[in-house]
């Protein structure tokens, strides 16, 4: 069966199909990193990288399926905008620990 046979049947050129099918692949890597850390079934490090595995393969999905957004000159500045807002996001966030890293170390060396 070829993906060009499961074009020509109708229920998958349903564009509500396509949304309804990407939810639940959604859920499901919501779901499984929870159940992976509930039911402690590996170690902490291979853990930590199912989730992160899990995190990565959802921002793609969003940002591919529901946002549209390739890398063709046409959406050249919506990609560019997406590149600049995580830019931003993440110099707020790493900043952010940064700093609460430092209040932690200087504070903690001024009580003891």
């Amino acid at each position: 069966m070829s993906f060009f046979y499961l074009k020509s049947i109708s229920i998958f050129r349903n564009r509500y199909f396509f949304y309804i099918l990407n939810f639940i692949i959604l859920v499901i890597l919501t779901i499984f990193p929870f159940f992976v850390v509930i039911k402690q079934m590996f170690s902490k490090e291979v853990t930590y990288f199912i989730i992160i595995l899990c995190l990565i393969i959802q921002i793609l999905i969003h940002i591919k399926l529901f946002f549209y957004l390739n890398f063709s000159d046409r959406d050249k500045w919506n990609t560019i905008s997406i590149i600049f807002s995580l830019l931003i996001i993440s110099i707020i966030f790493f900043g952010s620990f940064w700093v609460m890293k430092n209040l932690n170390h200087n504070i903690y060396n001024v009580i003891v």
